[in-house]
C-alpha cells in the first residue's frame, strides 16, 4: 500500500517459495492461488478505486517443470509478486538473463520447504544457490526454512542460507492449545436399524 500511495507502479517480488519436488510445489501453488482468489473476491466487495484493486491483485507465477522460453519470458515480464519454484529451476534462472531483472529488483522473503532434505552434497548445492542468490539481490531477504523433522535447525539453516548470524528457531511447542473436540461420524455401509 505504501508503494501505491507513493505512486510506484513497479514493486519488487514479495516471495520466492522453493519446494524440493514439483508435486509439492504444484500443491502449494494451487492452495496459494485459491487463497489469493478468496482475498481478491473480498477486496472486490470493498469500495476501493479500481486501479488500487488492480495494484493489489496477486501475481503468483509457477516457475518449475521446464517452461518454454516464451512462457519463461511471460512469467518474469509480468513482474510476479510470488514465485513458486524448485532448486533446479532456481539454478537455471540464476544463469538466465530473462528473469535476472526480477532478482535484481529484490525479493523480500525466501522460503524453503522440507529443508531436512537439503543435506550432504545436495545441501551444499542448495547452500551455493542461496549464496549466489544473495549476491544478485540488492538487499538480503528474510530466509525461512521449514521442516518438521530436523535435529539441529539453527546450525542447518545457518549453513543452508549462508548466514553470518545464528538464525532464530520458531516452533509451536509453547503454543497454548484450546481444549475442544470435533466428532466425526462416517457410515460406510449403513444397515437397517443403525
Amino acid at each position: 500500500m505504501r508503494a501505491y500511495l507513493a505512486g510506484e507502479k513497479r514493486v519488487n517480488c514479495s516471495a520466492l517459495l522453493i519446494f524440493p519436488r514439483n508435486v509439492l510445489a504444484q500443491d502449494q501453488l494451487d492452495e496459494l492461488s485459491s487463497l489469493s482468489q478468496l482475498i481478491e473476491r473480498q477486496l472486490d466487495r470493498l469500495s476501493l478505486p479500481s486501479d488500487f484493486k488492480e495494484f493489489l491483485t496477486f501475481r503468483i507465477r509457477r516457475d518449475f517443470g521446464r517452461p518454454s522460453r516464451e512462457e519463461l519470458a511471460d512469467i518474469y515480464a509480468s513482474r510476479p509478486d510470488i514465485i513458486v519454484t524448485n532448486t533446479e529451476a532456481l539454478k537455471r534462472r540464476l544463469m538466465n538473463p530473462v528473469p535476472h531483472q526480477v532478482y535484481k529488483d529484490g525479493i523480500d522473503l525466501i522460503l524453503c520447504d522440507e529443508i531436512h532434505l537439503y543435506y550432504g552434497l545436495h545441501g551444499a548445492f542448495v547452500a551455493g544457490l542461496n549464496a549466489r542468490l544473495k549476491a544478485v539481490l540488492p538487499n538480503i531477504p528474510v530466509f525461512v526454512g521449514m521442516s518438521a523433522t530436523i535435529a539441529k535447525p539453527e546450525k542447518h539453516c545457518q549453513r543452508l542460507f549462508a548466514l553470518q548470524a545464528r538464525p532464530r528457531v520458531i516452533n509451536d511447542r509453547e503454543d497454548i492449545l484450546q481444549k475442544w473436540v470435533v466428532e466425526h461420524h462416517v457410515i460406510l455401509k449403513p444397515r437397517a436399524g443403525r
